[in-house]
Formats: C-alpha cells, structure tokens, sequence
C-alpha cells in the first residue's frame, strides 16, 4: 500500500490547538484533534466523518464511474458505543450510508 494514506484521527490530550503536534507533517486525510483526556466521544465521531470519512468517501464515488452523490456507501465500524449513539446513526443516515456494526468475537 504504497502511498495510500488511509482517512484516520488522531486525538491528542489538551484544550488548545497548541496541544498538536508542531514541526510534523500528516496526510491531508488525517483529522488531528483533542479532548482534555485524549478519548473520542461522540462530537469527535462526527468531526471524523465530516472532515475525513465522508469527502473520502465522495472521491472514490467519482472514482468508481462516476457514482451519482445519492448511490449510498456502508460504513463499516466496530462498535464503540460513541459511533452507536443515535445523533451519530441519524448524521449516517442524513449523508446517505449504511452502516454496519461488527460485534466482537
């Protein structure tokens, strides 16, 4: 995978954009951001999936003969109960995916 840089985020512990990483240079599809305890909540769910996950999602769509914006995607996420919350499945919903949880093992 060469040169493919998958869409991620990182979340750094801090209140102030100063908490990041200065001096280091991250794929443009990377969502660098931060919680005072460095967890992801609900609110960072959706930052990734505006920010990253779905304008990554569009371009494979014009990618992929030129899928119409309306053809819908699945999103396939574990299921850390943040991206189960109901604003979350609604924000999926609103943007045309499905998405499907993968229970553990």
């Amino acid at each position: 995978m060469s040169g493919i840089f998958l869409p991620m985020q990182l979340i750094y512990e801090g209140k102030t954009l100063r908490c990041l990483p200065q001096g280091i240079s991250f794929p443009d599809n990377f969502n660098l951001t931060f919680t005072p305890n460095h967890w992801s909540n609900e609110d960072k769910v959706i930052e990734h999936l505006e920010k990253v996950v779905l304008p990554f999602i569009v371009e494979k769509r014009k990618e992929l003969l030129s899928l119409p914006d309306e053809q819908k995607a699945i999103l396939v996420l574990d299921v850390f109960k943040e991206q189960k919350t109901e604003h979350v499945k609604h924000f999926i919903a609103d943007n045309n995916y499905v998405c499907v949880f993968i229970e553990p093992l």
